[in-house]
């Protein structure tokens, strides 16, 4: 009865981010002639290499490890009769000719040498925005393990800031920031400390283009405003002193604002009458007409805030309230 090969079996766990694994060679009784030369590697996916050596003889069984491979796929030892391997009287693997001893059923390990990426960062609100708080969406190439909050900073123009919480699983985690204040950018980035790792073996560590530094920098941003609209002046727009019978101002805002209409204003004034007539304008300047006055005397244009001025995200004139937004420091004719 010729030799014949049982069974090629793995020794080691997989999937594996191993840099060596073995298999153990069965065989239907004791056999000599087993050698490296025996074996071939069957690869798949960007797997590179490998390197077969016998580790082990054990007459009827063999380690034979695989080792000197690159980058992520699968791989199964094969064995490849070539009339060199026989039993204790000579009966040649398989029988006489080579090839009908082979074996190429054995099992495979998934082999993962390269780290993970970070796919992207995005904003998972709407932009801009005058939210206290804000979350991201970060998004990973596979499954990955240690995501917590010392893995970010913050890219900012805004003031102060802080990762407030990381939540999720797998590939995809949402990060929480909050305690910034004013106006400006606000951008997540992420910072590689190796402390994130893919779920293979023992766990490859974050990398990035070049399988270097897994840092992420390239995120959405939102833009920020917590800062209220104010009025920034009332000036005249004609020449002082005047007999007109109606003057023009230029109200300027801190930015640009809506709502704004005759019910804004009041008419400060020691002449008699004095009317809001007519504005105009847009975004952040606004021409105003007061006519119907009399006599002789000062009059002064000022705006009262009754909240409905906003600016682009909303936020009333001073803030929410009435009036936290009036002004009454504007030129007089």
């Amino acid at each position: 009865i010729n030799p014949a090969v049982v069974s090629i079996q793995r020794v080691d766990t997989t999937p594996t981010n191993a840099t060596s694994v073995n298999f153990i060679v069965t065989f239907s009784e004791n056999v000599t002639g087993v050698d490296a030369s025996d074996y071939t590697v069957t690869r798949s996916g960007a797997l590179t290499g490998g390197l077969v050596t016998i580790i082990e003889d054990n007459g009827s069984s063999y380690i034979v490890g695989v080792s000197a491979y690159s980058d992520v796929g699968t791989l199964r030892l094969d064995l490849t009769d070539d009339n060199t391997i026989q039993d204790d009287v000579g009966n040649y693997l398989g029988g006489s000719g080579v090839g009908n001893g082979s074996f190429i059923a054995g099992q495979i390990y998934s082999i993962d040498l390269i780290g993970p990426t970070v796919t992207s960062i995005t904003r998972a609100g709407s932009n801009p925005t005058d939210a206290t708080s804000v979350a991201f969406n970060v998004l990973f190439s596979e499954d990955v393990q240690g995501v917590d909050t010392t893995d970010f900073v913050l890219t900012k123009t805004v003031s102060e800031g802080t990762v407030a919480s990381v939540a999720g699983t797998g590939s995809s985690y949402t990060v929480t920031v909050n305690n910034y204040s004013g106006e400006g950018t606000l951008r997540l980035d992420l910072t590689d400390n190796d402390s994130i790792l893919d779920m293979v073996g023992t766990g490859n560590p974050l990398v990035g283009d070049q399988n270097a530094d897994g840092s992420f920098t390239s995120g959405e941003a939102y833009d920020i405003d917590l800062i209220a609209p104010t009025v920034s002046s009332i000036v005249r727009t004609d020449t002082n002193p005047s007999n007109s019978a109606g003057v023009d101002f230029t109200v300027t805002f801190s930015e640009a604002v809506t709502g704004v209409d005759a019910a804004d204003f009041i008419v400060t004034q020691t002449v008699s009458g004095g009317t809001v007539s007519h504005v105009t304008g847009s975004g952040a300047s606004y021409s105003v007409t007061v006519n119907a006055y009399t006599g002789e005397g000062t009059l002064r244009l000022d705006v009262t805030d009754d909240d409905t001025i906003i600016d682009a995200l909303g936020i009333a004139l001073g803030g929410a309230g009435v009036d936290n937004g009036d002004y009454s420091a504007g030129e007089a004719y």
